[in-house]
């Protein structure tokens, strides 16, 4: 296991609940592998690079993206665009 301290799922895991109630098959592996990616700073800080990593890890299908998209716009759509998503975690 790895020493460093993982993203909170604050704001997370109730996207991963709306992605699992839009029937988008997100595994715990796939979650998992998210988070990892999170805690390597790989958005950026950026709400629009989280969509987009987000999006790159846990779809596994293109007939899944219009799902994918409700389920973000109903977790994220009261942030901005500049939202800090470092912030949101802690």
């Amino acid at each position: 296991l790895k020493s460093e301290p993982m993203p909170d799922n604050g704001i997370l895991l109730p996207f991963f609940y709306a992605l699992r109630a839009k029937k988008v098959p997100v595994g715990t592996q796939e979650w998992l592998y998210l988070m990892e990616a999170l805690s390597q700073d790989l958005a950026e800080s950026s709400l629009t690079r989280f969509y987009y990593l987000a999006r790159s890890v846990l779809v596994k299908s293109e007939s899944l993206f219009d799902a994918f998209d409700q389920a973000f716009v109903a977790c994220f759509k009261n942030l901005e665009t500049n939202f800090d998503i470092k912030e949101g975690l802690i």
